[in-house]
């Protein structure tokens, strides 16, 4: 069987026309570029099938429930599980073949005065960090405008500045408008931090009948665009789940999720009734356990 007729009988079998131009046919079905092609019309239909349908609704539901554990514990703003690019985009190939991920903010002002910080040791220090850093150009700044004044107060410098310091020092104006600034700093859109978790979906390579998807968890500190890199976040949880059927995959993904989210909770252990929690069994929900395909 050609190149061509290979194409042409796998198109057919998926629903689709085909309309391959006189002269062109020969570099757009290459025999080494059959494969290719297929993978990518098979990720154009998989919405449509069965298995991947159920797959699809089963992530996103288990995803969303938890992490709202970690939009409570936080008070996050999120606009809900979205649903990961399977499209070539900028001449990269993607990454996966389906999947969502769901992302939630907090400013460092929110996670300060609640209490509530990242069990993670290196994320709690960056947050720390930068409300440190907004106390120090809002005291530069209270400094620089108002030099004298608190130089006749007895301050030598804005590194002495805090708001206790200068109520004390009867600077009440001065020791207001500090803590404002600070307020400011860390609340607009350079001192949000992001807390997240996604699943992504890997069909089966060659004639395997394994499928599998990516558990993770995130927290970056780099805002305003959370690009990830050395320094700039932590992915506290990681797995990976290999499965042949949507039955197989569900209590093992509810598991993972659950420690998912406890990797970026405040406590850092499992959420009540998480289905993650130390000797407790993820819930087993009976779904129609057939092939996936």
């Amino acid at each position: 069987m050609t190149a061509k007729t290979k194409l042409k009988k796998e198109l057919k079998a998926l629903g689709l026309k085909t309309y391959l131009k006189t002269g062109t046919q020969e570099s757009f079905v290459r025999k080494g570029d059959v494969k290719r092609i297929l993978a990518s019309l098979h990720r154009v239909v998989a919405d449509k099938l069965p298995g991947m349908a159920q797959l699809d609704k089963m992530i996103k539901a288990e995803l969303e429930k938890a992490f709202s554990d970690v939009e409570d514990d936080y008070e996050l703003y999120s606009t809900g599980a979205e649903k990961v690019s399977t499209e070539r985009s900028s001449g990269f190939s993607p990454h996966t073949q389906g999947g969502y991920q769901i992302r939630g903010f907090q400013t460092e002002m929110g996670l300060i005065s609640s209490g509530n910080m990242p069990a993670d040791a290196k994320a709690s220090k960056a947050i720390e960090d930068g409300y440190a850093y907004n106390e120090e150009i809002a005291a530069e700044e209270i400094w620089d405008k108002n030099e004298a004044k608190l130089k006749g107060a007895g301050f030598k410098g804005p590194k002495e500045l805090n708001y206790q310091a200068m109520n004390d020092k009867g600077l009440d104006d001065l020791a207001e408008h500090l803590s404002d600034l600070v307020d400011d700093y860390s609340r607009d859109d350079s001192s949000e931090i992001l807390f997240g978790m996604g699943v992504f979906y890997y069909e089966p390579e060659g004639d395997s009948k394994i499928h599998s998807v990516y558990v993770y968890s995130e927290i970056n500190w780099e805002a305003p665009y959370f690009r990830t890199g050395k320094g700039a976040s932590v992915a506290p949880f990681e797995e990976d789940i290999d499965f042949e059927t949507a039955g197989e995959l569900r209590p093992l993904l509810i598991k993972a999720l659950g420690k998912a989210a406890a990797s970026i909770s405040s406590s850092g252990k499992p959420y009540a009734g998480s289905g993650a929690e130390e000797g407790e069994k993820a819930p087993v929900v009976r779904i129609n356990d057939r092939k996936m395909f």
